[in-house]
Parts: structure tokens; C-alpha cells; sequence
């Protein structure tokens, strides 16, 4: 079996030198014998595809373009040249930042070896760790109903994390296991390039649960992940793009989803009468004009007929909860641990056959 592994690359150079070159380091160290390590630099201007040649070689496959087309953009038409190039779609391909650092070489075969004995698991990742090893960063992520983003083990101990497989609303983009054929068996693309950023793979993931395909995440440790390095510098487009396509994702879903998610809709355009005033005048405005957009755009996104996996609560206090504006909203869901129930919870098949109309979970 082929695996190809994407590396999106923009101005890592000048940002984060040392920790690029270990994460291609780190991608090569893989242990698999049929893999190719592909660097897609997303329109560097520092030197990036200089820096490349000269360290590794051709042990590394560059694909060049002359402008940034995102996380999406860029890992979409990468593949697309690969493809080209090669005359083949790969069995397997990975998705990984340029920040993101593989510590245990033998992950991708464990991985590949459970999502071949598995035909309905089309998107995998293992666990993500924060720098300095002892923490996680995600083991996949859930998103409710009213689309909050918790992160599944996200913060805590590496102890403290279920050692289970877990189905997933989606699977983290820093280290992101994919297979391909059935991707494009269900749409003409992997990544919406329209989204640019942000909300990319759970587009992905909702997709293919809405076809019957899963997201899994596996309690094996893949490495450490720096945390999003590239956008650190651009932090009024991450919080534009953040709300923008979060409220375009809304738009996806079914409607007898729908009824939940207004809940948290409401709250967001309750929160749009006031947020210039409460936070620093821009970012306010920006967070504003992100929902506006994100009600006026459509993604072209065709669902199939089943619901994604999503969290939904018990009690009937979290959804009036989630009406109210952002800030009172979230300093109440902590106030009765409502994302620490959800952080630790696993989905397994057992909870999927429970599920109240497919794939919805309840806590």
C-alpha cells in the first residue's frame, strides 16, 4: 500500500526554522517502507524551498505555488498535483502541520493496520501531544449541537486520557490519516478550499459520518504538536475565519438538527448587539462581521442521509444556557462541568447503536 504524507508549509523558515525541519525530519523517520514525503509550500517568500533542497534532497517531494490558498486550499490542490504527477490516487494519505513533530515512528502502521480491517472508518488520528510530552493536545475532537468545539482529552495528563478508541466528530488537521477512495467516492475533493482555514477537516468529517464513514481516534500516541505557529502572527484572520466558517458549517445541517442548533445561533446574534462594545473595538467588529458573512455564504456541500456525530446534552438547562450570549455562555456551561463530561467521553459502538437517530450522542 502507498501512503503519502502532506506537509503544508508557509514561511516556515523565518517563523519556526528548527521545529520545521525536525517535523520533515520526523515525517521521513516514519516506519513504513512505501511512503512518500511531500512539502507543499503554500507561497513562501523566506527561502522555505531553498532550505529544502538543500537539506533533504530529493528524500523530499516539493510542490511549489506562488500564493497562501490556506489549510484547505493548500493541502487540496497539493493532492490534486500529486496525483498528477504521479498518475495515482495513494492508499493513504496524511495531512500534517508544519508544526507538528512524529515521536513514535511506528504509529502510522498501527493506524493503517486497524483502518484496514475497518470499511467504515474513513478518517483516523492518534493522540496529539502538547509540547513537552506530558499533556494533550486533542485524541480527536466532538462538536454539539449547538457547535462548541471540545476537545476530546485536550489538556489533560496523557494519564488521564480513556485508552480507548473513540469515534469522533472529526479528527485533528496536525496529524490527519485518510483514506482517500472513499473520500472522493462520496465528493469530487477532500478539503473545501473555500473554507481557507479553520473548520476544514470537520467539514470533511460531517461529510463522510453523513455517508455512514467514521472518524475514529485511536489511543496510541503519533508526537507533539506546537500549535498552529503559522497563524500565531495573523490573529484577527484565525478569529475571523474561526466565526465565518463556523456559522457556514451551521448551514449544513439537517433539519431536525437544526432545532437544537438555533439554540446556539441565538446566542451568537444576541452576542452580535453588544460584542463591538465589550471586547477591544476591532475584534468586536471582526467577530461581528464573521457571523454576517458566515449567514450570507454557502458552502457547497452535499450531505448524505445520515446525521453526523454530535453531542447533544441531557438537560434541558444547557440549551436554554447556549441561547444566551457568548461570554455568559461559556462562563456558565464551565460552571456545571459541562466540557469536562464531554472531554472525557467515548463513543464507542455500543453508544452508536444507541444513538438517538444516528449519529447523535447524548451526555
Amino acid at each position: 500500500m502507498k501512503i503519502a504524507i502532506f506537509i503544508l508549509n508557509y514561511n516556515g523558515c523565518s517563523l519556526f526554522k528548527s521545529i520545521f525541519a525536525r517535523s520533515v525530519d520526523s515525517a521521513l523517520s516514519i516506519a513504513y517502507d512505501n511512503l512518500d514525503v511531500v512539502v507543499i509550500d503554500n507561497g513562501s517568500t523566506d527561502g522555505s524551498v531553498d532550505f529544502l533542497e538543500e537539506k533533504f534532497g530529493k528524500d523530499v517531494t516539493t510542490i511549489v505555488f506562488d500564493k497562501n490558498y490556506g489549510y484547505a486550499g493548500g493541502n487540496e490542490f497539493g493532492f490534486r498535483e500529486y496525483v498528477k504527477l504521479r498518475g495515482f490516487v495513494p492508499d493513504y494519505v496524511i495531512f500534517m502541520n508544519n508544526d507538528f513533530i512524529v515521536t513514535n515512528p511506528d504509529a502510522v502502521k498501527e493506524a493503517v493496520k486497524f483502518m484496514e480491517r475497518r470499511e467504515d472508518v474513513a478518517l483516523a488520528q492518534g493522540i496529539n501531544l502538547l509540547p513537552g510530552g506530558k499533556f494533550v493536545d486533542s485524541a480527536g475532537g466532538f462538536i454539539d449541537v449547538f457547535l462548541n468545539v471540545i476537545l476530546r482529552c485536550g489538556g489533560l495528563r496523557l494519564d488521564e486520557c480513556p485508552n480507548d478508541s473513540s469515534y469522533v466528530s472529526y479528527v485533528s488537521g496536525a496529524f490527519l490519516i485518510v483514506k482517500p477512495a472513499k473520500v472522493l467516492s462520496v465528493r469530487n475533493h477532500i478539503f473545501n478550499p473555500r473554507l481557507f482555514s479553520y473548520w476544514d477537516e470537520t467539514e470533511l468529517a460531517l461529510c463522510m459520518w453523513s455517508y455512514g464513514y467514521k472518524s475514529i481516534a485511536l489511543p496510541v500516541v503519533i508526537g507533539i504538536h506546537a500549535l498552529s505557529l503559522s497563524f500565531k502572527k495573523f490573529k484577527l484572520l484565525s478569529y475571523y475565519l474561526f466565526n465565518r466558517n463556523r456559522c457556514m458549517i451551521r448551514g449544513l445541517l439537517r433539519k431536525d438538527v437544526k432545532a437544537m442548533v438555533l439554540f446556539g445561533a441565538l446566542g451568537d446574534v444576541l452576542s452580535m448587539t453588544y460584542m463591538p462594545f465589550l471586547k477591544s473595538g476591532r475584534l468586536g467588529f471582526i467577530w461581528t462581521r464573521a457571523l454576517v458573512d458566515g449567514l450570507r455564504k454557502r458552502l457547497d456541500c452535499c450531505m448524505g442521509p445520515y446525521r453526523p456525530l454530535m453531542i447533544a446534552p441531557k438537560d434541558l438547562k444547557t440549551y436554554i444556557v447556549n441561547a444566551m450570549p457568548v461570554v455568559v455562555r461559556r462562563r456558565m456551561l464551565r460552571s456545571f462541568n459541562y466540557f469536562e463530561r464531554i472531554r472525557t467521553f467515548t463513543v464507542d459502538e455500543e453508544c452508536l447503536r444507541s444513538s438517538f437517530r444516528p449519529f447523535l450522542a447524548f451526555v
